[in-house]
C-alpha cells in the first residue's frame, strides 16, 4: 500500500514541476512537524543563475490510513535581489507548480482556469501582491482578467522561423509566467529579446537580455500594440 501511495505522491510532485523526490528510504525519515500536524520535505532547486529556490512540501496523512497526500507547498526564494527573499505559500487546490512558484516570487503573473476563488471557475491571471498580507500573514493576490494574450503576441515582430508549431508552446509557457528569449526581426536586422506577460498593464513586457543590454535601455512597451 504505501509503494502505491509513493507512486502516486511521485507522480503529482512531477505533474507540479518537482523531482520524484520520494521513496522508502527517505520517506521514513520525513520530518514530523507537531504545529502543522503534517509531515514536511525540503526541495532545492537554482531556476536562474545567482537565485535559490527552498521549497518545503507539506505532506499529510489521510486519517489513520496508508494513505498520504501532498496539501501545500511553501517556497522561499533567495538571491533575486542583493537584500530580499520572498516567501509564500502554495496551496495545492491553486495547481501551481515548482516553477509557477518560482515565477510568481519573481513578480510575474501566471494565468490558471480554477474552479474556486479567485478565479471563480474563469480563466483569470494570479500575481502574488507584495504590498499587503492577510490574516495568517501571507501574502494577498491580484487577479487579472480581460487580457488578450495571443493578440499581444500576435503583434510581435518574432521572427517566422520561431513561430508555426512552437506558438502553442509559448503561448503556453509564457502562461506559466515564464520569460521566453525570442528574436525579433526588423527588416534584414535581428535582436534578441526577451518576453514576459504583464497581465496587469494588458502588455507583453520585452526586455534586453543582460548579456546585450544597453546602458538605460532595460525596458521596452509592447503589447496589444506596438509603439
Amino acid at each position: 500500500m504505501i509503494i502505491d501511495n509513493l507512486i502516486q505522491l511521485n507522480e503529482h510532485l512531477e505533474e507540479l514541476d518537482f523531482p520524484p523526490v520520494l521513496n522508502t528510504d527517505n520517506f521514513c525519515s520525513l520530518m514530523w512537524n507537531p504545529t502543522t500536524g503534517d509531515y514536511t520535505m525540503e526541495v532545492k532547486a537554482a531556476l536562474l543563475e545567482g537565485t535559490s529556490l527552498t521549497s518545503t512540501l507539506h505532506i499529510r496523512q489521510a486519517g489513520n490510513t496508508d494513505s498520504y497526500y501532498l496539501e501545500y507547498f511553501v517556497s522561499l526564494l533567495s538571491g533575486l535581489t542583493a537584500d530580499n527573499t520572498r516567501k509564500h505559500a502554495f496551496p495545492i487546490s491553486l495547481d501551481i507548480g515548482h516553477r509557477e512558484a518560482f515565477n510568481l516570487l519573481s513578480g510575474r503573473a501566471v494565468y490558471k482556469r480554477l474552479p474556486k476563488s479567485p478565479c471563480d471557475g474563469a480563466g483569470c491571471w494570479l500575481q502574488i501582491n507584495f504590498e499587503e498580507v492577510d490574516s495568517s500573514g501571507g501574502y494577498k493576490w491580484h487577479h487579472w482578467r480581460g487580457f488578450d494574450l495571443e493578440k499581444a503576441f500576435d503583434r510581435l515582430p518574432i521572427r517566422d522561423v520561431e513561430l508555426g508549431a512552437l506558438k502553442p508552446f509559448m503561448l503556453s509557457s509564457l502562461r506559466k509566467g515564464n520569460q521566453l528569449q525570442v528574436t525579433f526581426e526588423r527588416g534584414r536586422k535581428t535582436e534578441q529579446r526577451l518576453i514576459e506577460a504583464a497581465p496587469s498593464r494588458r502588455i507583453i513586457v520585452i526586455r534586453v537580455p543582460e548579456k546585450v543590454r544597453l546602458e538605460g535601455n532595460d525596458e521596452f512597451q509592447s503589447s496589444a500594440h506596438i509603439e
